[in-house]
């Protein structure tokens, strides 16, 4: 198999998400700050261990 067959055989289905755990986004924190295009939204850990997003 060359190396253009091994890529392609290696891609995961379009419609399978790319999951994260959270524990490894937060990395300790409650909350984070992520950068979408021009915008900055805040992810944050309730006391409940729920998530939030606010932009």
């Amino acid at each position: 198999m060359n190396t253009a067959q091994q890529q392609t055989t290696t891609l995961r289905p379009a419609d399978e998400s790319r999951r994260i755990n959270s524990q490894s986004l937060l990395a300790g924190a409650k909350e984070i700050l992520i950068q979408h295009a021009d915008q900055i939204y805040r992810l944050r850990e309730t006391r409940s261990g729920k998530l939030i997003m606010h932009k």
